[in-house]
């Protein structure tokens, strides 16, 4: 079962982002926050504490573009946003396993 949630989870992050965590060597069940913004490195906070995910290979942080961003959270609705239209309005959404996903930022919505 613990495994399952654990392969469930990483299925929410397109393949790159995924491995950027993976590499990190995290414990599942320490997890608490992977955080993701434009512009700005991922924070994972884990058993207590925040670090910053890191380039391949190098000290320099990785920057997560609007493309990634955006692809993550088509990953995470599986590639039906307008499902969660209602979740989205209130600032999160809730994902098969129960993971609690928090989503910011501004929308411009026509008709």
């Amino acid at each position: 079962m613990y495994m399952d949630k654990a392969v469930a989870f990483y299925k929410l992050f397109p393949c790159d982002l995924r491995e950027l965590i993976l590499a990190g060597g995290y414990r599942f069940e320490e997890l608490r926050e992977i955080r993701f913004r434009v512009g700005q490195p991922i924070i994972v906070k884990c058993d207590g504490r925040e670090e910053i995910i890191r380039q391949k290979n190098s000290i320099r942080p990785y920057v997560v573009s609007l493309c990634e961003l955006s692809e993550l959270i088509n990953y995470i609705c599986d590639f039906s946003i307008y499902a969660y239209e209602e979740e989205l309005r209130q600032g999160f959404i809730t994902t098969m396993g129960g993971h609690r996903i928090g989503v910011g930022g501004s929308v411009t919505i026509e008709g």
